[in-house]
């Protein structure tokens, strides 16, 4: 389903960007396997959602004949730090004192702290709170058409 509404849309990005690091807190904190299958399909849910978002910020603000290249290259750029803090993850693992519920939570919290911290800087604390500008929605109608937009919002 389609968020019209720019400035709920950029809370529900921040929502899913702070959830995408409190669920592994939970996940890593469960004890037994049904709760474990809950919170990994919380995890999987806040992280797709949070992609799709931001996907869907830099497309909309992508040019038509530069958008499959700056797609490719955010594709790139995000999952390609997914596997490399897997792999990190995975090294930690083997530090002896270290647990699955220390490293989830850790990296968790580490992600959920970045994301309310990017609230101190002015663009992305008005991305947030009013989704994108409407300034920068002009230009891109202006430059694509309205169509486009509708499209897109």
């Amino acid at each position: 389903a389609r968020v019209r509404d720019q400035q709920r849309r950029g809370k529900l990005f921040l929502g899913v960007g702070v959830l995408s690091g409190l669920t592994p807190i939970l996940l890593g904190s469960t004890t037994t396997l049904p709760a474990a299958m809950l919170a990994a399909a919380a995890v999987g849910a806040s992280t797709s959602a949070f992609m799709t978002f931001s996907q869907g910020i830099v497309q909309t603000l992508a040019p038509d004949g530069m958008r499959g290249r700056v797609m490719s290259a955010h594709t790139w750029h995000t999952q390609g730090v997914m596997g490399g803090f897997n792999a990190v993850n995975g090294l930690l693992m083997d530090v002896p004192w270290m647990t699955v519920s220390l490293l989830f939570g850790g990296t968790g919290m580490l992600f959920a702290v970045l994301m309310l911290g990017s609230c101190l800087t002015a663009h992305l604390r008005t991305l947030y709170g009013r989704g994108l500008p409407s300034d920068v929605l002009a230009g891109v109608r202006e430059e694509w058409g309205d169509a486009r937009i509708e499209r897109s919002s």
